[in-house]
């Protein structure tokens, strides 16, 4: 994919950053939004095919987790928890590059926030949602202006050289398609600029 330079362009790979950031937060009440809010995130929804595709995909998977009672939340902490013993799917940067849950590449990217002013988080600063956040902010037209903030975020794509792992961790360990059609999002996303 060509560097998205225009203001069009970038709001466009900005909003599915929003979306895959979205999708990585808990599913369960009172942080999950509903199906629609999928789509509010994204000001052009209504004509972007992959976004319709994405939210008639997980319509489904969304009702279900809806009348299961809790296991949306004890799902999302078994695979993707972070605080404590890390789940089995931790999206963090420095458990898939160094094995721990805290370590260099978290202090690196924490230095990164901060120089954008990006430093009150409600994830770990290494977690996949921060980053696909910081790369949102980037791209996000008024943000950094034009082909630095593009260059930047793509910058920020290849500290996501992890998620490829990750997204099989999670196909391989999910107990429900939500979370594995939330990993490949994520990942396709991160995509977009890593090339």
């Amino acid at each position: 994919m060509p560097l998205p330079v225009t203001v069009e362009e970038r709001a466009a790979v900005a909003s599915r950053f929003a979306v895959a950031r979205w999708l990585l937060g808990d599913p369960d009440p009172p942080g999950r939004r509903s199906l629609g809010g999928i789509l509010d995130l994204v000001r052009a929804g209504e004509t972007d095919e992959q976004l319709a595709m994405l939210a008639a995909a997980l319509a489904d998977d969304l009702r279900d987790l809806d009348g299961r009672g809790g296991f949306a939340g004890r799902e999302y902490a078994r695979l993707f928890r972070t605080d404590g013993a890390p789940g089995r799917c931790a999206p963090l940067a420095a458990w898939y590059r160094e094995g721990v849950a805290v370590g260099e590449c978290t202090s690196e990217i924490a230095v990164l926030l901060a120089d954008e002013g990006l430093d009150d988080l409600a994830f770990p600063a290494d977690h996949a949602a921060t980053l696909l956040g910081l790369m949102e902010h980037l791209l996000h037209p008024g943000s950094s202006p034009g082909l630095e903030g593009v260059l930047r975020a793509r910058n920020v794509a290849h500290m996501l050289g992890w998620l490829p792992e990750w997204a099989a961790d999670v196909a391989c360990e999910a107990r429900h398609p939500f979370f594995v059609h939330a990993a490949a999002f994520a990942l396709r996303a991160a995509a977009l600029l890593a090339e």
